[in-house]
């Protein structure tokens, strides 16, 4: 139900960014997840989710490649101070972290 309640608050966000009011129903709302357990569980609630946005239907994706671009960005208050003068290069590094890269740091793993 936690999983529900995320997408839900998730879709409400994103109706509130681009000021669609919820009493405007629309075609579709699209939720991708990786992990097929917690997919599994959104589809079994796909209506209520369907309700609580006011689509008419959700489409459901295991592939959040297509709808999710990962960034990585750096804590220069951080950074800064163990990398001093290095900035630039480390933010130019950063910025070419591939989707792999960063899905292993989202994991809490490092690469060396």
């Amino acid at each position: 139900m936690e999983a529900v309640q995320k997408s839900v608050s998730l879709g409400h966000a994103l109706r509130k960014e681009r000021s669609l009011k919820v009493r405007q129903p629309l075609p579709a709302a699209h939720v991708a997840c990786s992990d097929p357990a917690i997919l599994t569980a959104l589809q079994s609630h796909a209506q209520l989710i369907a309700d609580e946005l006011n689509v008419k239907d959700v489409l459901f994706s295991q592939d959040e490649e297509q709808f999710v671009r990962l960034k990585a960005k750096p804590n220069f208050r951080v950074l800064g101070k163990k990398v001093g003068p290095l900035m630039p290069a480390a933010k130019e590094a950063i910025a070419k972290f591939n989707r792999q890269q960063l899905t292993h740091l989202l994991e809490g793993r490092t690469s060396r």
